[in-house]
C-alpha cells in the first residue's frame, strides 16, 4: 500500500512541473513577460482596431493596444491610441 502512494506522489509532482513549465512556456511565447513601455499615436480613424489588437513592427508581435480615446479637436474627431510595447523595442517617431 505505501507503494502506491508514493507513485501517486511522483506523479502528482511531474504533472505538476509541467503545468508550471506549460504556463511559464506559453507566457514566454506570447509576450507576456518582461517590461513594456507606453506609446500613443492619433489617428483620424480607428477602423479595424480595438483594445487588444497586435502591434506589430515589421510583421513581428511587439505589443498591443491599451486604449483608445476619442478627442474632439477643430469640429472633428480624432482618437488617441495609447499601445504598449516590449522593452527594447525601438519604435521610429514618423510610424504609422
Amino acid at each position: 500500500m505505501k507503494s502506491n502512494h508514493i507513485n501517486y506522489l511522483v506523479v502528482g509532482s511531474f504533472v505538476l512541473v509541467a503545468l508550471i513549465g506549460f504556463v511559464v512556456g506559453i507566457a514566454t511565447l506570447t509576450g507576456r513577460t518582461g517590461g513594456t513601455e507606453t506609446y500613443y499615436a492619433v489617428y483620424n480613424n480607428v477602423t479595424g482596431i480595438k483594445v487588444g489588437t497586435r502591434v506589430l513592427y515589421e510583421g513581428f508581435h511587439v505589443g498591443q493596444v491599451e486604449t483608445i480615446e476619442p478627442k474632439p479637436k477643430q469640429g472633428r474627431m480624432q482618437f488617441r491610441v495609447d499601445f504598449s510595447v516590449r522593452e527594447g523595442w525601438k519604435i521610429p517617431e514618423n510610424s504609422v
